[in-house]
């Protein structure tokens, strides 16, 4: 397992929380040049982290290029608290502040089918898997 991230305080946390393991690797990476070879992975999970790419295309193409194959890409969320304060976060779309926080939530949970919502991946988090 490789853990990365494009903070290095990030992935000293990581290190420090998981330590020293024979099967685990850490790096600071920035997505848009991913230094690893061609076709190494078999999964990629990022999470809450594409709204920060400046070059989307090119950190994607990235993602496609250490892929063992072509990649099928999702989204699920099983904490609609955590989507509901991305949401709000989102300052540039002023109007979602006018909404009532709650309705918001009860709208995205009828959404939800067996505690997952699924949402398109460009807001922030993806699995890419074989």
């Amino acid at each position: 397992m490789t853990l990365t991230d494009f903070s290095e305080n990030m992935v000293s946390i990581a290190k420090n929380a998981l330590g020293e393991q024979n099967h685990i690797s850490y790096g600071v990476v920035n997505i848009e040049n991913i230094p690893y070879t061609d076709n190494c992975f078999d999964r990629v999970i990022a999470n809450m982290m594409l709204y920060h790419v400046s070059n989307l295309d090119k950190g994607l193409s990235e993602v496609k290029r250490i892929l063992t194959q072509d990649y099928e890409d999702s989204l699920a969320i099983t904490d609609i608290d955590d989507v509901l304060n991305y949401i709000y976060s989102l300052t540039n779309m002023s109007s979602i502040a006018e909404l009532e926080r709650q309705s918001l939530k009860e709208v995205l949970e009828k959404e939800m089918v067996n505690g997952v919502l699924n949402i398109p991946k460009e807001y922030g988090m993806f699995i890419c898997t074989k």
